[in-house]
């Protein structure tokens, strides 16, 4: 049975996110990680490059349609 009467409450916004400060070359922020919501940090120079992958419809096309600043679009797509 569904309730008679559903209450909407103001949520509190969200809290800054942490300054990142400059980044040496190759080096983006993928996104806020860990309980306190600190930049993970990919260094793409070190690592040779990142893959995103996922199922069908899983957002991987997404991702890769909004590159941070600086980055380039990929070279390749493979399907399978």
């Amino acid at each position: 049975m569904l309730p008679g009467r559903i209450e909407v409450v103001e949520l509190a916004p969200d809290p800054p996110a942490p300054a990142v400060g400059a980044l040496p070359t190759g080096v983006v922020v993928l996104g806020p990680g860990g309980d306190d919501g600190a930049p993970v940090l990919l260094d793409l120079v070190r690592s040779g490059g990142l893959l995103v992958a996922g199922p069908r419809a899983a957002g991987a096309a997404a991702r890769c349609a909004r590159w941070p600043p600086g980055w380039s679009p990929p070279a390749r797509r493979w399907r399978w």
